[in-house]
């Protein structure tokens, strides 16, 4: 008999399976780790720096940056952005971590966020505009294949096709993943047999885990890996589908379609911009999207849970979650307008796949496998 799915305390949108503060899923108290303060500070903020030993400092930085070609960089490549809104900014007599601290204040007030960086590979700072989305704030983003076995078998074809778009355009893989710590690290946690067949719920862990690696949960996902997509094919396909028939299926079909239309704004990937990346090391201790998004079997294949426990253990731990956040390079002046209607659309965008994945997982939930006690 199929378990009825908690609900999820303070508010949490039960559509989603969401990480947050005060009650876990299961009932555990649980306190929210301190927000990291907002204040930023960047790795050449010495260029300001006005003691004795600022001829050192500035014959240090001259090995590590080009600072006069990066700050006639970002000095124009803002100008010119700003003015797309109307803006005129003069940057006379300013240093580079000057320049950049009055742009955030200047972008701020167009709900924008400017940030600058050392590209990778050069010694040139570059300078980028991001937006900030929190409609997927503490949310781990899951679709599920198993209704591929739960549909009949033409609708069933069509949702493993959907899955592959999915997969395609939001840049995620399908099941095992071994760039996903969180799951490869739980699946390795269950490979011992021995270990698990004294209790019935671990044993259930350990033959999941063994399904997802080389059983018929992992023959599902390759099947829907080697599908090939050409393009305009699903669309095609779904339509044509609705023009002949009419069920029950028919509901999550539509969405299938409607979906078309939102899914390739959401990359992890391109959603992926952090502002602490400031070039010169890589941050260390965060949870990014392609972390927090995946493709997995079922929501009681009794992996899931153990994934999201272990993401909010360490968030409840004080490791960092990354939002979703889109930025653009503004330094080549050929496309910033292209960039500007980018970052315009871009919440927008985000917010209409959002409302879409709600009514999607909605009925997706009707063609999930049955929760065993």
């Amino acid at each position: 008999m199929r378990r009825k799915r908690e609900t999820i305390p303070n508010g949490a949108d039960e559509n989603h399976i969401q990480l947050y503060g005060g009650k876990s899923k299961n009932g555990r108290e649980r306190r929210r780790a301190p927000r990291p303060s907002t204040k930023r500070t960047y790795s050449f903020d010495f260029l300001n720096t006005s003691f004795n030993t600022r001829d050192v400092i500035d014959s240090m930085a001259k090995d590590l940056l080009d600072i006069d070609t990066s700050t006639d960089t970002i000095s124009k490549s803002i100008k010119n952005f700003l003015a797309l809104y109307g803006k005129d900014v003069d940057f006379t007599g300013m240093g580079l971590s000057e320049i950049i601290s009055k742009s955030e204040s200047l972008f701020s007030e167009l709900n924008l966020n400017f940030n600058a960086r050392k590209k990778y590979g050069n010694n040139l700072i570059q300078p980028y505009v991001y937006v900030s989305s929190h409609v997927f704030d503490f949310t781990v983003l899951v679709f599920y294949c198993s209704p591929a076995e739960n549909l009949s078998e033409e609708v069933g074809l069509l949702y493993k096709k959907f899955i592959k778009y999915i997969s395609q355009e939001m840049s995620l893989s399908i099941g095992l993943d071994e760039d996903n710590f969180y799951l490869s690290a739980y699946l390795d946690m269950y490979c011992d047999e021995e270990m698990c067949q004294e209790d019935d719920y671990y044993m259930g862990i350990y033959e999941a885990a063994k399904s997802y690696r080389e059983g018929d949960i992992n023959h599902l996902f390759k099947s829907i890996e080697d599908i090939n997509l050409r393009r305009g094919e699903l669309r095609r396909d779904l339509e044509d589908y609705l023009k002949n028939h009419t069920c029950p299926e028919d509901e999550i079909v539509s969405l299938m379609l409607e979906g078309l239309d939102y899914i390739g704004n959401a990359n992890v990937y391109e959603w992926s911009f952090n502002e602490d990346d400031d070039g010169f090391n890589t941050p260390d201790h965060i949870i990014n999207l392609s972390l927090m998004s995946m493709i997995l079997y079922d929501p009681n294949d009794k992996l899931t849970d153990g994934v999201i426990d272990a993401i909010d253990n360490d968030y409840g731990c004080g490791v960092e979650i990354l939002p979703w956040q889109k930025g653009v390079n503004i330094s080549d002046l050929s496309t910033l307008q292209h960039a500007k209607n980018e970052l315009n659309g871009a919440l927008n965008s985000l917010e209409d796949f959002h409302n879409w994945f709600n009514k999607f997982y909605k009925e997706a939930e009707k063609y999930y496998n049955e929760q065993s006690d």
